[in-house]
């Protein structure tokens, strides 16, 4: 498959290092490049169509209708990446249209343009129709606060998990009541591996909810929330949590506008990306063995076992503290026990 983009040169070192490689068409060269990459679109000839607006100009929201016209029938495209564009609202719902009728996309990259929370109500009802979207980019669009709202309600609408795996929405102007909803959201509707909320407004209002997200939802591996309005003792929680919870394998936060990675946060999250590959390698032995699908579902029981251990291990360990905190007459304000 090839890559379709508006510069053959960035198709050699794609953005994030994540879309699919291939032969590049080069649109530079042509009078339409929308038009370029929807002939591409009809032929299935793409599995990735990048037209950053850096690269050749803007694309608009009339381009959005034409390209969600396309991607409707198209059947190969996976990767879409329309950052830094000039796309509004109108843009937003073409291809929220899109989004709703095919069953091939899986990575969609707004960020960058003049989407606002209507244009994110439209994206959110087509997050809930899609079988196939696990990524979704709406940084840099300020939707802000109407916007992050419509988010949580498509979580808590949703009567089973979307397939949505990823949600970045870094520098949308979301406030703290705003991000506490959709944190809330997030926690108990969701199977997100990645929230990245840096660049907005929070406080210390969105720590609690943040460290409840943090240890209380397994599946989330990749949380960024630097560059944001937390105290240093709400950065030191929001560590402290993380530490004890053991199950991010990525985390950014920051101080200021410096990144803080303190050594014990580093070691934990080294640790937990060590022990997350020796599993995948588990796991892809266990299913390559004579007898594949009994050998995982043996590794997932013993999985389960460890990970109870370690839980009653924590558990032990604050009941302990707890106890010696009272024995000194302090107040026992410990990190709350690990749940399921």
């Amino acid at each position: 498959m090839a890559v379709v983009a508006a510069d053959a040169n960035y198709c050699e070192d794609v953005a994030w290092g994540k879309l699919a490689s291939g032969e590049a068409t080069d649109a530079e060269g042509c009078v339409d490049k929308v038009a370029a990459v929807v002939a591409a679109l009809d032929r299935n000839q793409a599995d990735t169509v990048l037209l950053q607006g850096g690269q050749f100009g803007s694309v608009t929201d009339d381009d959005c209708q034409v390209l969600a016209d396309a991607l409707v029938t198209n059947t190969s495209v996976t990767h879409l990446d329309l950052s830094m564009n000039r796309i509004g609202d109108a843009g937003a719902r073409a291809l929220a249209a899109a989004l709703e009728r095919g069953d091939a996309l899986m990575d969609v990259r707004l960020d960058g343009n003049f989407i606002t929370a209507e244009g994110v109500e439209a994206l959110c009802r087509a997050v809930e129709q899609s079988v196939s979207l696990t990524k979704l980019d709406l940084s840099s669009n300020e939707f802000g606060h109407e916007g992050a709202a419509a988010l949580a309600a498509m979580f808590r609408r949703c009567e089973h998990p979307p397939p949505l795996l990823a949600l970045h929405a870094r520098g949308a102007g979301i406030d703290d009541l705003a991000a506490r909803d959709l944190i809330d959201a997030v926690q108990s509707h969701s199977q997100l591996t990645a929230l990245h909320l840096s660049g907005n407004q929070l406080s210390d209002a969105a720590v609690p909810p943040l460290c409840n997200l943090i240890a209380h939802s397994p599946s989330l591996l990749d949380l960024n929330v630097a560059n944001n309005a937390f105290s240093d003792d709400g950065v030191r929680q929001l560590v402290d949590t993380i530490c004890a919870t053991r199950t991010l394998l990525h985390a950014q936060l920051s101080k200021g506008s410096k990144r803080y990675e303190p050594p014990a946060l580093r070691q934990t999250l080294t640790e937990n990306r060590r022990k997350a590959a020796a599993l995948q390698d588990e796991y892809q032995a266990a299913a390559l063995a004579p007898n594949g699908a009994a050998d995982t579902e043996a590794l997932l029981v013993r999985q389960e076992q460890h990970h109870q251990a370690e839980k009653q291990a924590l558990a032990d360990e604050i009941a302990l503290l707890r106890d010696q905190l009272r024995a000194e007459g302090a107040p026992a304000q410990v990190t709350p026990e690990p749940q399921d």
